[in-house]
């Protein structure tokens, strides 16, 4: 039985079945985290990081391209964090009038 890719593995934890949107998914970062790296052979590592995070790393081991890519996504979940407007409405100069 052969080993399925890495890039299928993350996008079934993710539950996503379009691998190009695990670029754009935060939640990637989860699934890394529960992924070793022994799990999967470096250059299957290395093909992900390129794919997903547009990184190369010729000689990098498994565990150094899983942790480029767990920086990756934490800076990804950052910005998203930092550029998502806020869900709580500001009050205005009409709350505090009394004809409403």
């Amino acid at each position: 039985m052969s080993t399925p890719h890495l890039l299928d593995h993350l996008a079934a934890l993710v539950q996503q079945v379009c691998l190009s949107e695990l670029r754009r998914m935060p939640e990637v970062r989860l699934a890394l985290l529960c992924t070793p790296a022994d799990a999967f052979p470096a250059p299957m590592w290395r093909e992900a990081l390129y794919y997903l995070a547009g990184e190369t790393l010729p000689n990098g081991s498994a565990g150094d391209c899983r942790e480029r890519l767990l920086t990756h996504y934490a800076r990804m979940a950052d910005m998203a964090n930092f550029t998502r407007p806020s869900s709580k409405r500001r009050p205005t100069s009409l709350d505090s009038t009394s004809d409403w």
